[in-house]
């Protein structure tokens, strides 16, 4: 992720800056800015989203 001046870095993923607040882009990626815990939080939410739409699937 680039850093802006003042601004936060460009997201990896759709290349939009994140103010150093976000904990989410809006695009839906994680950013550096999310603690362990809230990444870990935000990993085990991903994973059983997708387990819920393959089993629907």
């Amino acid at each position: 992720m680039k850093r802006h001046r003042r601004t936060g870095t460009e997201c990896a993923s759709c290349s939009r800056t994140v103010r150093e607040d976000q904990k989410v882009c809006v695009c839906g990626v994680a950013t550096p800015y999310m603690t362990h815990e809230e990444r870990v939080q935000y990993e085990v939410a991903q994973w059983r989203a997708y387990q819920e739409r393959a089993q629907s699937a």
